[in-house]
């Protein structure tokens, strides 16, 4: 291959109470193959940096946090193509056990895209997408569990060809499992 370069670093730590983890990764390229016939001098260039924090307040509640960025630069053909990618994420949840027959669990994560490229006439595109979820597990009694919550989701997007558009979806759902020593059978599942 051409000259290509790879880098990173990543740390992490467990105490008590807190775990954390934090990685930067790397890379330049400027092709991929030598090859006689038909080399391969397409430039690619990305950099990925990922987080993670989780706080254990108690042994019934935790409390944690990711986040995820890449951005990506590709050259195609010789430079005559040429695209951006950018895509950051952010989630967090709390996890809490309330007694030995309910425990619920809250996340939300919102993701931000961008996109352009150059082919000639140009293009870009801009997202973002917003989740939230709240599941609860209730034990009814020594052979029913029960899992039910709601799942809420919008995306927006907009790109040059056209206006900004957005949509939204909110599910719950409930789910009847039957508990047996010998065996786990879902039983009824009900989604709205």
């Amino acid at each position: 291959s051409y000259s290509t370069f790879t880098e990173g670093i990543s740390l992490s730590g467990i105490s008590e109470d807190i775990s954390y983890a934090v990685s930067i990764n790397r890379m330049d390229s400027k092709g991929i193959s030598k090859t006689v016939s038909e080399p391969d001098k397409d430039a690619y260039h990305s950099l990925n940096v990922a987080t993670k924090v989780i706080k254990y307040v108690n042994s019934n509640l935790e409390v944690g946090v990711s986040s995820y960025y890449v951005k990506a630069d590709q050259d195609l053909d010789l430079g005559v193509q040429k695209s951006e990618a950018q895509i950051g994420f952010v989630n967090g949840y709390v996890y809490h056990k309330i007694n030995d027959n309910w425990q619920y669990k809250i996340k939300l994560a919102y993701t931000s895209t961008h996109r352009s490229y150059d082919d000639g006439s140009g293009g870009e595109y801009d997202g973002e997408l917003l989740l939230a979820s709240w599941q609860n597990e209730i034990n009814v009694n020594k052979f029913i569990k029960l899992v039910a919550g709601v799942d809420y989701q919008k995306e927006w997007a907009e790109t040059q060809a056209s206006i900004d558009e957005s949509a939204y979806e909110i599910a719950p759902f409930a789910e009847a499992i039957l508990k047996h020593k010998k065996f786990i059978f879902n039983n009824f599942i009900f989604t709205f």
